[in-house]
């Protein structure tokens, strides 16, 4: 095969958008169980306008359950992602963005010196450490 006879490889979320456009009616059950079974990382929009698009194109009555599998994948992986992002933020941890006087990044991309974490209580940053750590005055409140 000739360098110009390669097709380029991407991701399954840009592949799948640009099969689901190029796709018949009898291919689209083969088409669902692939998606519904396929950890989908990213791309959930793109995948679901593609394919209510052309559902709708080639005429098929159902969507075979392929938009809600997607929102549902898009959903968890939204979930993962916050989740991954908020473990920055916990005690023994060094905050994103941290700066000389005390001030880091905030999930939320304020700039702030304390946090409260899901349970409550908030999170300083350690001087000596850069760490954040349990605020001893929010311990002595309650």
């Amino acid at each position: 095969m000739s360098e110009t006879d390669k097709t380029e490889l991407k991701p399954f979320h840009e592949s799948i958008v640009d099969t689901i456009e190029r796709a018949y009616a009898p291919a689209f059950e083969t088409l669902a169980h692939l998606i519904k079974t396929t950890k989908i990382p990213k791309g959930h929009d793109a995948i679901v306008e593609a394919w209510q698009r052309r559902t709708k194109e080639v005429g098929l009555n159902s969507d075979l359950d392929v938009t809600a599998s997607v929102k549902a994948q898009k959903k968890t992986a939204e979930e993962a992602a916050r989740e991954k992002k908020m473990e920055a933020y916990a005690v023994g941890e060094k905050p994103p963005g941290l700066t000389d006087d005390g001030y880091f990044e905030t999930p939320l991309g304020v700039r702030a010196h304390f946090i409260i974490n899901e349970r409550g209580d908030v999170l300083v940053v350690d001087k000596k450490t850069g760490l954040l750590v349990l605020d001893i005055a929010d311990e002595e409140d309650d």
